[in-house]
This record gives structure tokens, sequence and C-alpha cells, in this order.
């Protein structure tokens, strides 16, 4: 009974002590002049510019796929890579 009323005691002191530490975070986090400051490493602030890149040059495999196996038609495809050479090489196919 002894370490019940210890344990009571314990959960009522943390549970005290969570109420005012939140209502302290509540007032400093509510004050006008917070300002948070992030610096973004190098290879985040490309991440756009690399991830465009990176669905172009699938998209342009994809097309060379297509291209190569004839599912396009030559020289219609503005991403085929393929398509905008003199010399096309391509399946026949009836389209």
């Amino acid at each position: 009974m002894k370490h019940l009323k210890i344990i009571g005691y314990m959960i009522l002191i943390l549970s005290l002590a969570n109420f005012v530490f939140s209502g302290y975070m509540y007032n400093e986090l509510n004050k006008k002049n917070v300002q948070v400051d992030i610096v973004l490493p190098e290879n985040l602030r490309s991440l756009a510019e690399d991830s465009k890149r990176r669905e172009s040059v699938i998209i342009q495999a994809i097309m060379v796929m297509h291209h190569t196996a004839g599912i396009h038609p030559p020289g219609q495809e503005p991403l085929c890579p393929f398509c905008q050479q003199n010399n096309l090489k391509t399946v026949r196919r009836d389209y």
C-alpha cells in the first residue's frame, strides 16, 4: 500500500510539472517576436532542379524505348532524343 501511495504522488508531481511546462511553452510561443531562421543545406536547395532533371531523363528513356519499339511515329515526340536526330532508325509500324 505504501508503494501505491508513492507512485500516486510521483504521477501527481509529474502531471503538475508537465502542466507548468506546457503553460510556459504556450506563453513563449505566443510572443510576437519569435523568429526562426532555418538554414537549408546546399543539397536541399537544389533538390527541385535535380528532381526535374531526373524526371526528364526517365521520360526520355521511356521515349527511347517507345521509339525503338516503334510505338510512336518517328519525328513526332518532342521529348524523344532519337526523334530529334536526322538519321532516324525505328521499327516500321502502320499507324
